[in-house]
């Protein structure tokens, strides 16, 4: 196991088989940026790491059913281990450490404890920093048992033993809701348990909803959500207040066999499971994943939506058009409309038949593209305002109007029929829309024109901003 050195970033559920290790029966961890930490005449089952970014606590449990902890107090300092206990090892290149010489050295800034928890495997431990507790569930489903951080080697460490009543097996997996402070747990009984710490007579709440047995569950306290894992890879995003069921989907892309490791980073909201194979799913709604989410690399300045392509195109102000589908949303087609080193607003919109692509750049350069393969197709004979604050098409005309300017430029997508559009009543023209063969335009003195698009007459006009 690598240990990540971010706090509290990856939420680790790691295999429930034992860690794989020479034929002795010996157990190698690998810490990341330290030593590798054997556990002589053991195996290894589960492991689990928190940090705060200073104090890191690092623990497992082996097959005998034993608890080891590791607490480093200063973790940026001095590390996870105390170094002295470091050992060069003549088969190998690198120091180790080994677990038997680590429980004989505590310090001030070092803390290591063994204690026997069960007669039988551990199958998962969870620190909970905010009880200062472990959770520890056994290979049997049917106990579990929570365990207080011990302040000192020489401390006894507390104890309080949840069983499962009659044939029914309670605790495949634990996770501790610190907005409800509940304990949840998961069981082969398809249901989701709710817990008080220390009362171990029965459980507060029931959840219904799965049909197969659970065996992972995590929660994301920024996002007040859990999420529980079956055993035939379906996934269950819960409220953690309301303990609703919120979103359900099944794991397709992977190997349909229960995951052995299953880890959440709660910084991005994003899960990783891991059986044969290995699926990483990055979830929404997190402000990571807002703030790294782009479409491109300038601040956007129009996107078009194409209702018979189901096509959405867009435009930033290097120029560069992208074409998505928006049924998968990928990106289907990228080009670039103006020159290399371009900055600056470019306005974009369709022709009448919604085949090509026009766009107005600073330069006041008109331009129709195939936006399904990036060709450019034409440069039309005429020249408009640097500024654009809208272009319409209807039919063969294109109407484009500018910041603060009344006037509208009526051009002809062929170059032969040019003209100029202007009204009394329009002190500019910061929007323009079509319907049917009527062209409307809005001012930001609240006036709305109608023209009629062909001739290029008034129909009526009015205010938007009195009620009829």
């Amino acid at each position: 196991m690598e240990v990540d050195q971010d706090p509290e970033q990856w939420t680790n559920q790691v295999p429930r088989g034992p860690a794989a290790g020479p034929a002795s029966g010996t157990s190698h961890v690998q810490v990341r940026g330290s030593v590798p930490l054997t556990v002589p005449d053991n195996i290894v089952n589960t492991m689990n790491y928190w940090s705060s970014g200073t104090k890191a606590v690092f623990s497992f449990g082996d097959v005998k059913g034993c608890l080891s902890v590791f607490v480093s107090t200063s973790k940026k300092v001095n590390g996870l281990f105390f170094r002295d206990a470091y050992e060069k090892i003549s088969l190998r290149d690198y120091p180790t450490a080994y677990v038997s010489t680590l429980l004989k050295n505590t310090s001030k800034d070092f803390l290591c404890v063994k204690v026997n928890i069960f007669n039988r495997i551990c199958s998962q431990i969870r620190y909970f920093p905010s009880l200062s507790s472990f959770a520890i569930c056994n290979s049997s489903s049917k106990t579990m048992v929570l365990a207080s951080l011990p302040k000192t080697s020489t401390t006894k460490m507390s104890t309080t033993v949840f069983k499962s009543r009659g044939h029914v097996e309670f605790f495949t997996c634990v996770e501790y809701s610190t907005s409800s402070r509940h304990l949840l747990t998961c069981g082969t009984d398809t249901l989701l348990r709710t817990w008080f710490p220390h009362k171990t007579v029965s459980g507060v709440q029931e959840l219904k909803g799965h049909a197969k047995p659970i065996t992972h569950i995590m929660l994301n306290p920024k996002e007040k959500v859990f999420v529980s894992l079956l055993q035939d890879q379906r996934v269950r995003v819960w409220s953690e207040n309301a303990m609703i069921c919120l979103q359900s989907f099944k794991i397709k892309e992977m190997m349909q066999s229960p995951s052995s490791s299953v880890c959440h980073n709660r910084h991005n909201n994003e899960l990783v499971l891991a059986n044969t194979d290995i699926g990483k799913y990055l979830g929404r709604g997190t402000d990571v994943f807002k703030n790294a989410l782009t479409s491109h690399d300038k601040p956007l300045c129009c996107a078009l939506y194409h209702n018979i392509f189901k096509q959405v195109v867009s435009v930033c102000q290097n120029g560069v058009v992208t074409v998505w589908d928006i049924l998968t949303g990928m990106a289907t087609m990228q080009f670039k409309v103006t020159p290399d080193q371009y900055v600056g607003h470019v306005a974009i919109s369709f022709d009448g038949l919604k085949r090509r692509l026009i766009t107005i750049t600073q330069d006041g350069k008109v331009k129709l593209w195939n936006f399904n393969n990036g060709t450019e197709l034409a440069i039309l004979p005429v020249i408009v305002q640097r500024e654009v604050t809208s272009i319409v098409c209807v039919d063969n005309r294109v109407f484009v109007s500018g910041k603060n300017s009344k006037i509208i430029y009526d051009r002809d997508i062929h170059g032969y029929d040019n003209r100029f559009l202007k009204h009394d009543y329009l002190d500019d023209i910061c929007s323009m829309d079509v319907h049917e063969n009527t062209l409307v335009t809005a001012s930001s003195n609240g006036n709305i024109v109608i023209w009629e698009a062909d001739s290029g007459q008034v129909l009526y006009w009015l205010n938007g901003t009195n009620s009829p």
